[in-house]
């Protein structure tokens, strides 16, 4: 079982309420089968119990039935206000977008942390390094500027833990400002009743989409080459 204790700005927690009434459809059921890399790092949060840090390994199937079968990536958690439990699928899922669940400044905060540091963080330590930073940006209410971000002032405080995720997870945030961003789209996937998850789907490069549109133009001349082979008179 995974606990932690409550805190999440107001906003956050009474929208994913209201998107969720009695007969709702919901989009998906999300299950998390264990921390990714492959354990948590545990952090003391100022006015909070202890907490651990890391990725979880999880799925998301949008039937409900795996059928396609259920998408597996690398979730953050963006809400200490709730719980889960492990292997137990979470089938009253509304997907969010972080603009609509955090406003304006903390999505392009996540945008910008994700593009530059999501890929990369696969250790335990750089794992929890991510996890830190994506609280301070979604739990923090005294921060406007990136400059302000930081993991020792605030609302959201790390006072003891891991000290070099805890030094990365500063330097990021402090220096997210000056690196890029649109790296990925980002899903909130959040529930009334358990703990709110992050999904980052790439963004395809511009190259992608010049390969896959001579991939469908090269189809097209085939069919139309094959199409008039079939009307011409042997």
């Amino acid at each position: 079982m995974r606990t932690a204790k409550k805190f999440l700005t107001a906003a956050g927690f009474i929208g994913a309420l209201v998107l969720s009434p009695a007969g709702f459809a919901y989009d998906g059921s999300l299950t998390m089968s264990n921390y990714a890399y492959p354990s948590a790092l545990g952090f003391s949060i100022t006015g909070h119990s202890s907490v651990g840090a890391g990725g979880f390994s999880a799925s998301y199937d949008k039937n409900f039935a795996a059928a396609p079968a259920a998408t597996s990536f690398v979730s953050y958690c963006i809400d200490l206000a709730q719980t889960f439990s492990w292997n137990t699928p979470i089938n009253n899922i509304v997907e969010m977008t972080p603009l609509s669940l955090f406003g304006a400044f903390k999505a392009g905060a996540l945008d910008r942390l994700y593009t530059q540091h999501f890929a990369a963080s696969t250790t335990p330590t750089l794992s929890a390094a991510f996890q830190l930073s994506v609280w301070e940006i979604v739990t923090e209410t005294t921060a406007s500027t990136y400059a302000a971000l930081g993991l020792t002032t605030g609302t959201f405080v790390a006072t003891a833990g891991d000290s070099t995720a805890r030094t990365t997870a500063d330097t990021w945030l402090h220096n997210l400002g000056a690196g890029n961003s649109g790296g990925y789209t980002l899903t909130a996937l959040t529930s009334a009743t358990n703990q709110d998850q992050m999904m980052a789907t790439p963004v395809p490069e511009p190259q992608t989409y010049v390969m896959l549109l001579a991939g469908l133009g090269l189809m097209g001349f085939v069919a139309r080459r094959r199409q008039r082979a079939m009307l011409t008179p042997a």
